[in-house]
């Protein structure tokens, strides 16, 4: 996730028309992270000058709306997971802790 400062400023530089090597000097980012902040800022459909004026807030969440679907997913109870491997008598998997985990809170997992 970018800064709303980074996001508007590889949009300007874009915008200019510097290359991708001048955008990845000034803000230290990949041809994959330029090219989606290219592709989200497209299907906005709204003026560069707008979006500048925005609150950075709202300018992340734009962008970045969705970036954290778990983010409010309780998460398990990790003593009794870390007693049961750490246990030399039993032989446990993880896999089967994540399935009772899911079967209590199916909502909280989201694939994306």
């Amino acid at each position: 996730m970018q800064k709303s400062t980074t996001i508007i400023g590889v949009l300007s530089m874009l915008e200019d028309g510097y290359s991708y090597r001048d955008i990845q000097a000034r803000y230290a980012l990949g041809n994959s992270t330029i090219t989606d902040i290219k592709r989200k800022f497209s299907l906005l459909s709204i003026p560069l000058n707008e979006l500048a004026s925005k609150n950075s807030d709202i300018t992340e969440n734009l962008f970045y709306g969705n970036s954290h679907p778990r983010k409010n997913a309780p998460l398990p109870d990790f003593k009794p997971i870390y007693q049961a491997i750490t246990d030399k008598r039993r032989r446990v998997n993880l896999y089967f802790f994540w399935i009772d985990y899911k079967k209590e809170f199916p909502d909280a997992i989201q694939i994306v």
